[in-house]
């Protein structure tokens, strides 16, 4: 894994934060009044007070609480008036409302902008108060309603998922000029930060958007829908390793690797062994790609490597170890050495040519970068520098 610099992520992690932080107050606002309506103590003429939401937005939000489909809410105060909500939000009305208060409350850990903003420990900090803290937030039987297997998740799961939006947010209708296109576009992360092998261009034309990177939910949002549009949840990946090999699987932060924040260990490099003298000449491609611990156990990364089938993966680019073998062969040290001599030119320089390796700030958008890289420095170790 191949971590995403800060240069390229802080900025956008702003912007990100500052272009939804509008919509998800109001949302979680609106939720807010509409319990006030149904205790007595707001007016259903004040439903969009503190909030600017149009008729659509509010029949979206009202359908995950609602008895009634969307098609049905033509007049809105009418649900209010027969109580057509789904019999768990009545019951835990007020218990609703202390949750939605505490997400607009700036010293909660649950306070929206942290949930949009957290890096990935603090957001499993979050996850773990709301289970602690909130009652409703458990099934009959006691069991925590985000856990995979429980299929009747209650109004709260509903309402944290009309809240953060990914739906919304991925289609550019969250907030103006901003949702899964933009974010891509302003990462601008070219190659999968998973594996490093498949581009992950985003293409936008006058237009249309053409393409761009999937997004990543580390921590899934059908278990996790409170970070649905959190920024570091929201990975710029390939569709090989977001959609056929991660899924929907938990990645606990404290066992993996997390693209924002952790890089593979620096001690472990690609590496690979020759099965076969002809292999050895770079004559065919019989050989073994493996990573190369250089005798350091990372737990992390180990984790990462086996989850994502890095190795697996790896052994289908055997065409480029003879590539390397074989330019090893024709410019051995003694070459390289009259080369430079009659150039005037450092050997190093003659060999970053020759191998042409991705310098290290720009393996993040490099197919390939890590490998290849890896592998140069395994053959510069035969030149005397």
């Amino acid at each position: 894994m191949i971590k995403i610099p800060e240069r390229k992520y802080m900025p956008v992690q702003k912007l990100h934060v500052g272009l939804l932080k509008q919509p998800v107050n109001d949302s979680i606002q609106f939720y807010l009044n509409c319990c006030d309506i149904l205790s007595g103590t707001l007016n259903f003429t004040e439903l969009n007070r503190y909030i600017k939401m149009n008729k659509s937005k509010m029949k979206s939000l009202l359908t995950k609480v609602s008895t009634k489909k969307y098609k049905e809410l033509q007049n809105i105060q009418e649900v209010f008036d027969n109580r057509d909500f789904e019999a768990y939000f009545l019951t835990h009305c007020s218990n609703i409302r202390n949750l939605l208060a505490e997400m607009l409350d700036p010293t909660s850990v649950i306070y929206f902008e942290c949930i949009l903003s957290s890096e990935p420990t603090a957001l499993i900090s979050a996850q773990n108060y709301l289970t602690v803290n909130y009652s409703m937030l458990k099934t009959a039987s006691g069991e925590d309603v985000f856990k995979p297997e429980i299929t009747n998740k209650g109004s709260v799961f509903k309402i944290l998922e009309g809240i953060y939006n990914y739906d919304d947010f991925r289609d550019g209708k969250l907030a103006l000029n901003w949702g899964a296109y933009n974010l891509c576009e302003e990462l601008d992360i070219n190659v999968c930060p998973y594996c490093n092998r498949i581009y992950t261009f985003t293409v936008v034309n006058s237009k249309k958007e053409i393409t761009r990177p999937e997004l990543d939910h580390y921590f899934p949002r059908s278990r996790f829908p409170l970070f649905a549009i959190s920024f570091y949840n929201l990975i710029p990946s390939c569709k090989v390793c977001n959609s056929n090999i991660k899924k929907n699987d938990y990645l606990n932060i404290d066992d993996y690797l997390h693209p924002y924040i952790n890089s593979l260990s620096p001690a472990y490099r690609f590496d690979f062994l020759s099965l076969d003298l002809a292999a050895a000449e770079g004559k065919n491609r019989n050989n073994k790609i493996f990573i190369n611990q250089n005798g350091v156990v990372d737990t992390k990364s180990d984790k990462f490597l086996d989850k994502f089938l890095i190795e697996d993966i790896y052994e289908r680019h055997k065409n480029v170890i003879p590539i390397f073998i074989n330019k090893h062969k024709h410019y051995p040290d003694s070459v390289i050495s009259e080369i430079a001599k009659l150039l005037s030119v450092q050997k190093e320089e003659l060999l970053l040519s020759l191998y042409n390796p991705a310098q290290e700030e720009e393996i993040i958008n490099t197919s390939l970068g890590k490998f290849t890289r890896d592998l140069y420095l395994k053959f510069r170790d035969y030149y005397n520098l």
